[in-house]
């Protein structure tokens, strides 16, 4: 310091290595220690997908569709974060987690006639995705500490667009979409450093909101020239 004041850098200069960067001749993940700890040394990943599609057509031609799905996905990954030989910190660095996500969405569409002049199509969308309770923890403790995350997203969404087919070869249209997206985050960190055990509470949410118009125009110059 510098009569009491916090020090100077002389220069800005960022201290960027310029040069040829050794590479490691080997990499160590320990694959063993997770073996003989009972865990899976790698990546798992399981994943149940389903979706409902439901079509109906009305007399004047105009088409209602819904479409549902909901998704589960659990990922397990353990891996050795320091890619050395050695073992830091008695295993800190060598974690395993489970994380287990759920989603579900459902959309609405109404299309007019398509074969009209002016045609149209409007719908409403909206998707939750939440987290479902897991584990995690590293080496050092070898215990699977069990993590319940209030992790949510939700997404709301109207959207249309309007079609107008002026002759054989004109076209406009108009689109336009808006949406909200809400985002939290929640729950309880735990860490376990030798034989202290710490905990730290968190929760973070903030909302979004977005509008994406959209105007085009097409010349149809030929069958094959668009």
């Amino acid at each position: 310091s510098y009569f009491g004041l916090y020090p100077v850098a002389e220069t800005r200069t960022r201290g960027y290595y310029c040069g040829e960067i050794k590479m490691p001749s080997d990499v160590g993940i320990n694959t063993d220690a997770y073996e003989a700890a009972g865990f899976y040394a790698g990546r798992k990943q399981t994943l149940n997908r389903s979706s409902l599609v439901v079509d109906y057509m009305f007399d004047n031609g105009w088409q209602l569709t819904s479409t549902t799905a909901y998704n589960e996905a659990d990922k397990y990954n353990a891996f050795d974060q320091d890619y050395s030989s050695t073992r830091g910190f008695a295993g800190a660095f060598e974690t395993f987690t489970l994380d287990s996500v759920k989603d579900w969405s459902q959309d609405l569409r109404l299309s007019t006639d398509q074969n009209l002049a002016v045609s149209g199509m409007f719908g409403l969308y909206y998707y939750s995705q939440s987290a479902k309770p897991g584990w995690g923890g590293d080496l050092a403790s070898k215990v699977a500490i069990a993590t319940d995350p209030d992790d949510k997203t939700v997404n709301k969404a109207v959207y249309g667009m309007v079609n107008w087919r002026i002759n054989d070869q004109w076209t406009a249209s108009a689109e336009g979409r808006y949406a909200t997206d809400e985002i939290s985050k929640g729950g309880v960190d735990t860490r376990i450093l030798g034989t202290n055990t710490y905990r730290l509470p968190y929760a973070l949410n903030e909302s979004f909101k977005s509008f994406t118009p959209r105007v085009t125009l097409s010349y149809q110059a030929a069958d094959n020239v668009n």
